[in-house]
């Protein structure tokens, strides 16, 4: 594939963001591996392991920094160091903005802070068609051990650079969370990440996402956010085989994740989610798909008992409906029987076609039929708080009552 020539100042940040990314991309995959795995992983150059005095104090007696001929190539070897200053004062002496050397000091200590954050809890790595657990995240204990490795890298960071990191950063650190790139491509070998990244970086793809990052929200957003994804697997079909292809995009793409989002509690098979995700692609593309939340669902409901067969079909309805998912989440929430979420979802699906027979009755005037659908309103009220109980029933009305409000023509729920 012909790619473009990136400028100099982009070609040297993305390349030598491009290692720093690496270094977290490695860092997150080992915190998915298996815990034996981290006996045989190597430790962080830089020692990060010791006290921080000792990282950080050896300011005096550093050789000079090593300087690049500007119409040279950088070569990465020269200006690496076993001491975090002397790394600095490189990266400086070739012209890297403080905002770039932020940047690559910031992934290298994350890369070692992640190692010993994974020491005290790993995250659960998760096929792409499993649905995320609640209560995966660290206990109390984790989490305070979690928040101390944390403070301790803001105190290196103030130490080398006198910046503060943000604390949202430092959380995302300790809690393995990564992002973008560092995310979609850890699973991969470290060469294939590698040249993945520098593939793209060649390709002017980080330039575009970050000129684009402040206008997805906007008009258009979706738009260009699928113009991104459109020229990223151009670049990565070149260096990906086709089975890395296949799990990069069930797991990365946008209408992967619109996908998870829609099941609800629906526990998908991996070729259910590949049917599921075929869905969601045909309905965001056609342009007579509707626009109104409770109508797409049941256009997705319909297609899925094509693709899934009825039983199957019939049990995504309800798991991945959305009062049923807040139903489920107050019965964990107030400590309900667990067949109190299907039963709350049992009466709005009954509400919900009392109310559909009514107005398609053309024998009933409409003053009958506004005293029909309030009375069926009512009724589905009453039978959901007596299966929640009135504290759990509004719970779960707030994270989808809209259903309840419209089913007397608009008016609220009681």
């Amino acid at each position: 594939m012909a790619q473009r020539e990136p400028s100099e100042p982009a070609a040297r940040r993305w390349l030598l963001l491009g290692s720093a990314l690496l270094n977290l991309a490695l860092a997150g995959w080992l915190a998915w591996t298996e815990i034996p795995r981290l006996s045989g992983a190597p430790r962080g150059r830089r020692g990060l392991d010791r006290a921080a005095e000792e990282r950080v104090s050896r300011a005096d007696a550093l050789p000079a920094p090593r300087t690049a001929d500007p119409g040279s190539p950088i070569d990465w070897s020269t200006i690496e160091s076993s001491d975090y200053r002397e790394y600095i004062a490189n990266l400086r002496a070739v012209g890297c903005p403080e905002s770039l050397i932020r940047d690559v000091i910031g992934a290298d200590l994350t890369q070692e802070f992640v190692l010993r954050a994974r020491q005290i809890w790993t995250p659960v790595r998760r096929e792409y068609w499993q649905k995320p657990r609640s209560g995966g995240g660290p206990n109390a204990d984790q989490l305070a051990r979690l928040q101390a490795l944390a403070r301790e890298q803001g105190e290196v960071m103030r130490s080398l650079l006198g910046v503060t990191l943000p604390q949202q950063e430092l959380i995302d650190v300790v809690l393995l969370q990564l992002w973008g790139p560092a995310r979609q491509l850890a699973s991969l070998g470290e060469e294939k990440r590698r040249a993945a990244l520098e593939a793209l970086a060649a390709s002017g793809y980080f330039e575009e996402l970050e000129a684009s990052s402040l206008h997805l929200a906007g008009s258009g957003g979706a738009d260009r956010e699928a113009e991104l994804e459109r020229k990223q697997l151009k670049v990565l079909e070149t260096i990906l085989s086709p089975e890395e292809m296949k799990e990069f995009r069930y797991r990365n793409l946008a209408a992967a994740s619109r996908t998870r989002q829609s099941m609800g509690r629906f526990e998908a098979t991996e070729s259910e989610f590949q049917a599921l995700m075929k869905i969601e692609e045909r309905l965001a593309a056609d342009p007579k798909t509707p626009g109104d939340f409770y109508l797409r669902k049941a256009a997705e409901v319909q297609a899925a008992r094509q693709a899934l067969g009825e039983k199957r079909a019939a049990e995504f309805e309800q798991a991945s409906d959305l009062f049923y998912v807040w139903s489920s989440r107050a019965v964990e929430r107030f400590g309900l029987p667990d067949q109190a979420a299907a039963l709350a979802w049992q009466a709005k699906r009954d509400a919900m076609a009392a109310a559909d027979a009514i107005r398609r009755d053309g024998t009933v005037g409409a003053p009958e039929r506004a005293r029909q659908l309030a009375e069926v309103q009512r009724r589905a009220t009453a039978r959901i708080e007596e299966v929640l109980g009135a504290e759990a029933a509004r719970f779960a009305r707030a994270g989808d009552g809209v259903w309840l409000q419209v089913l007397a023509g608009g008016g609220s729920a009681p």
